[in-house]
This record gives C-alpha cells, sequence and structure tokens, in this order.
C-alpha cells in the first residue's frame, strides 16, 4: 500500500466483506432453515446458542450490503484534498473540514478518527496498523 493506505485498506475489507455477503446470498432462505431445524434436533437449545443463532440472523447477507454501501459512502466524504484538487499534493482529509487557522482539521487522511474507527473491526487482519487505533 503506497499513499492513503488506510482508504486502501478500508476499499479492500469492503470488497472482502461485499464478496462474502453476495456468497451468502447465494444460499436460499430454505436452507439456511433447514441447516437450523438440524441444529434444533441434535441438541436442545440454551439461552447461549438461542441468542448467538438471533445474532447470526440479524446479520444477513442484505445486512452487510447496506452496511458495505454505508460505509462506502463514509470514505467518498473523508478523501484527501488532493482528490479535490487535482495537482495538489495536500493529503489533508476532506470530511473533517477546516479548523479556526483555515487549514485542515485533519492534516492526514490516514489520521482521519472517522477512517480510523472504521477499520477498527479489522484490528485483527494483518496488514491492519497500529497508528490507525483510535
Amino acid at each position: 500500500m503506497a499513499s492513503d493506505d488506510l482508504i486502501a485498506f478500508l476499499n479492500a475489507r469492503l470488497a472482502e466483506d461485499e464478496q462474502a455477503a453476495r456468497d451468502a446470498d447465494a444460499i436460499s432462505r430454505d436452507a439456511l432453515l433447514d441447516l437450523y431445524e438440524d441444529l434444533i434436533k441434535s441438541r436442545p437449545l440454551d439461552d447461549a446458542r438461542r441468542a448467538f443463532g438471533i445474532h447470526i440472523a440479524r446479520f444477513t447477507p442484505g445486512r452487510m450490503l447496506v452496511d458495505v454501501t454505508a460505509k462506502r459512502m463514509i470514505l467518498k466524504e473523508h478523501r484527501p484534498a488532493s482528490d479535490e484538487y487535482p495537482g495538489s499534493a495536500d493529503r489533508g482529509c476532506m470530511g473533517c473540514g477546516l479548523n479556526g487557522d483555515e487549514e485542515f482539521a485533519t492534516p492526514d487522511v490516514d489520521w482521519c478518527p472517522v477512517l480510523c474507527a472504521l477499520a477498527l473491526p479489522y484490528a485483527a487482519h494483518h496488514e491492519y496498523r497500529q497508528e490507525w487505533k483510535p
């Protein structure tokens, strides 16, 4: 990864999330229900397993695809100034705006607190950098 490392990292993780959701979406709801019924028949559900099942059911492929779209919308706003002003080498974050001195509140987009927060769920990934930790 070269310039805009955090943005490149996030785009790569979102592409992986999107592909996983699309792959999972190919499994029919009936097949998932069959799997769930098989699990119930093989063992009674205690509170912990029931809670885990409800958690899994809430995070459907459709919800993950909406989540990816929302995060891409945030990435579109929090981009380096050089994207907005061709020829500029300024890496200030457009989404964080300017401070009272008319300088970028976040002088380098790789330090953007919003993007660092978006990267936090991927902290276990081997390409995640500790300097991105909020």
